[in-house]
This record gives structure tokens, sequence and C-alpha cells, in this order.
């Protein structure tokens, strides 16, 4: 499952702060990392699966499966405080869109690789007319076995006359580009913004006592 904790070290030099300070640190360091949070999932919906996947539903689509899970000032003292955005659907495909590697089928022997025309009709949402299956089943379309070379072992093409149209090749694995930096960025984001949210977030627990 792709995710992003947000922790803090603060407990190391809370020996430093005063007694009003140390009773606020709970409250003031599980907003800080839910905050820190949200600003991770927003950069990541418009800004890292923009830039990974050229399409325009990038960013409905990392809105629809970044999730966050909130720190919550109870585990403070029990050294657990942190907040995680993650993949709520635990979808393995982008774990290895961040961090790269080979794509192997899930089930039988070959992945179908569709041709350049085939992947423009599939579209984003993989229409299913254009999917191996359903093209399996219409008049004019075969399988058979590549013999120009190359990592293909067979080939789906379509028969229009004398002509013949590519449709799918089939490949033992598929090598996968590192395409997302979700880590990284998310990592650089938090470092940049966590000291800025924490004194702001302690100003406003200062101001919100009421003095009797």
């Amino acid at each position: 499952m792709m995710s992003v904790k947000v922790t803090s070290n603060i407990k190391h030099f809370s020996k430093q702060m005063s007694k009003f300070a140390k009773r606020q640190l709970p409250y003031v360091a599980s907003r800080t990392l839910n905050t820190c949070a949200k600003h991770v999932r927003k950069d990541a919906i418009n800004n890292t699966f923009r830039q990974g996947f050229a399409t325009a539903n990038a960013s409905r689509f990392a809105k629809g499966v970044l999730r966050m899970k909130f720190s919550n000032k109870h585990d403070y003292y029990r050294g657990r405080l942190q907040s995680s955005v993650l993949d709520v659907t635990g979808k393995e495909y982008l774990v290895t869109h961040q961090e790269g590697g080979i794509r192997r089928p899930r089930s039988g022997q070959f992945i179908a690789v569709p041709s350049r025309d085939t992947k423009r009709k599939l579209g984003f949402k993989r229409n299913t007319a254009y999917r191996p299956k359903a093209l399996g089943q219409k008049e004019g379309v075969f399988v058979m076995k590549n013999t120009k070379g190359g990592r293909s072992k067979f080939v789906m093409m379509e028969s229009k006359g004398k002509k013949r149209k590519l449709l799918y090749s089939f490949v033992p694995s598929v090598p996968n580009p590192k395409r997302l930096n979700f880590y990284e960025r998310g990592g650089v984001l938090v470092k940049r913004i966590i000291t800025s949210i924490f004194t702001s977030e302690f100003n406003r627990a200062k101001r919100s006592i009421r003095f009797k």
C-alpha cells in the first residue's frame, strides 16, 4: 500500500518548555501533524499525480484513492503520534508506479500490451469493448505466434481484406518506469512547513486559554 506517514520528534526538546507548553503539546503536535497530512494530500492531488500521469483525470483519480488517517492527541504519551496519507484501495500498481520495477501477469503467462491505436480506443477508463477478451470474439480477429522477433511471444491481429492490423502483443513481463514522487515530495513538503504550522498551532492554543 502506498502511504506517507508524518511523525514528530518533539519529545526530544519538550524538556526545555514551560509547564503550560508541555500541557498543550499533545493537542498542538496532533493538530500540526494532521495539518501537514492535509497539505501532503493536496500537493499529491494538484501536482504529483498530474506530473506522473499524462491524463486529465489524474487529479480526480488521486482525490478518489488518497485518504488521511489523522493522529490522536492521546497517542502522544504512548509515542505513537502519527498522521498518514494513504491509498485507501491498497492498489499495488500505485506502489509500482512509485518505486518502478517489473510488472508481471497476475494470472496466466503473459501480459496483453495494446498497440498504439488500441490504447487510444481503450482510453483512461479501459473501454471493455477494446479489451482482449472482447476483441477476440470479433470476426476476423485471431491470435498467432510472433514470427518477427522481439519480446512478444504471441500477437492478436485483425484481418481486413488482405491487410492485417496489430491489436495486442503478449509478453511475459513489462518494465514499469517510476512515475510518481509521492514519498519524496511528501517528505520535502513536511520538512518545509512543519515548523511554521507548529508555531501557528501553538499560538492558537495560547489564545484559546481563558484566564480567570
